[in-house]
């Protein structure tokens, strides 16, 4: 189990970083240099929305693995840190549970409209992207957020402790 989340930590971080040092800085440059042809020269790109919008959904889906397992999301730290150690386990498990079911759900509901994507081909208005495989994509990342949240319940059932790391140390490795 822990070989299984350490390989899960490793794709994390790697989507996270190019996620985070290529498509995030692309993001940005092509929405500064948009604002600045529209307002400016009075002239946008007719497509800067529509990157714009596919590079965040992009930026999100390759930094929540990361963010799941780093801790980085928001909790109430002021009421958990006073639960004894078995309604810790108890909330890990239900947590584990509520992002299970929101990935498989989200799986699933993906994995139904990619035939009927790929069969049409539909793609986005401007830069042709197939949209298929923006859905293809968003199956992998939940299916790996599935399997992460499995193994935290297994974790948290059986008292295993999961090897985590905290943004803080994420960053320091960086360094």
């Amino acid at each position: 189990m822990t070989r299984l989340l350490a390989v899960i930590g490793g794709i994390a971080r790697i989507l996270d970083r190019f996620g985070g040092w290529i498509v995030l800085p692309v993001m940005t440059f092509m929405m500064t240099l948009d604002v600045v042809l529209r307002y400016v020269f009075n002239s946008p790109l007719v497509w800067g929305l529509e990157l714009a919008e596919h590079l965040l959904i992009l930026v999100f889906l390759m930094g929540i693995l990361q963010c799941t397992r780093t801790d980085g999301n928001i909790r109430m730290d002021l009421v958990y840190m006073h639960i004894p150690e078995r309604g810790k386990r108890a909330v890990a498990v239900l947590y584990s549970a509520i992002g299970m079911l929101i990935f498989y759900l989200l799986a699933a509901k993906a994995l139904k409209e990619i035939p009927f994507l790929m069969s049409i081909p539909e793609s986005t208005e401007y830069l042709h992207l197939p949209i298929g495989a923006y859905y293809a994509f968003v199956v992998a990342i939940s299916a790996l957020m599935f399997v992460y949240f499995a193994l935290r319940a297994l974790a948290a059932m059986f008292g295993v402790e999961v090897p985590e790391e905290t943004p803080a140390a994420a960053i320091e490795e960086m360094e």
